[in-house]
This record gives structure tokens, C-alpha cells and sequence, in this order.
């Protein structure tokens, strides 16, 4: 029983990550800009110690991956060779 709802969680959340990715017009890899100036975080949390910087606008991005915790859209970026988190809808895609 164990094994089966360890699987069944793991194949809800690869459905969920899946998911994600296809309500995002955001691509993975692809270069952004910051649209407004926004914290830059250590995880995908509001709380103000997890603020490990502020990104300026119009700022170079690359997109790593998606994430929805507690309802709040996160993208995990890499930014001057570090990575970390911010809102989703402070990215802005380079045309």
C-alpha cells in the first residue's frame, strides 16, 4: 500500500509540474527581463529573509524552472551566476 501512494504521489506531481509548464506562456531556457524591479529570493517564499537581493528592470534572465507553491506562481531563474526565485509575473519574455 505504501509503495502504491508513494507512486501515485510522484505521478501527481510529475501531472502537476506537466501542467504548470503548459498554463505558463513562459519557456524553459529562454531568456527574460525583469518587467519591474522585484526581489530576488533563496526559495519560493514572501517571507522578507529569504530576500537575498532586488533585481533592477529590464534585467537579463534565464528561466529554469516553474513552480506553484501555497497558490503563488514562482520561476526559479539564474541571475549574474546565481540561481534563485522570483514571481512569475515579473518576467517578461525577450522577443
Amino acid at each position: 500500500l505504501t509503495k502504491f501512494i508513494k507512486k501515485s504521489a510522484n505521478e501527481l506531481s510529475s501531472t502537476e509540474d506537466i501542467k504548470e509548464k503548459e498554463d505558463s506562456n513562459l519557456g524553459i531556457g529562454k531568456e527574460f527581463v525583469i518587467s519591474s524591479k522585484t526581489d530576488f529570493r533563496k526559495e519560493p517564499f514572501e517571507d522578507e529573509d529569504n530576500i537575498i537581493g532586488k533585481i533592477p528592470e529590464n534585467t537579463k534572465v534565464e528561466l529554469i524552472k516553474i513552480v506553484n507553491v501555497d497558490g503563488i506562481k514562482w520561476s526559479k531563474i539564474s541571475y549574474n551566476g546565481n540561481k534563485g526565485y522570483v514571481k512569475r509575473n515579473s518576467l517578461k519574455e525577450i522577443k
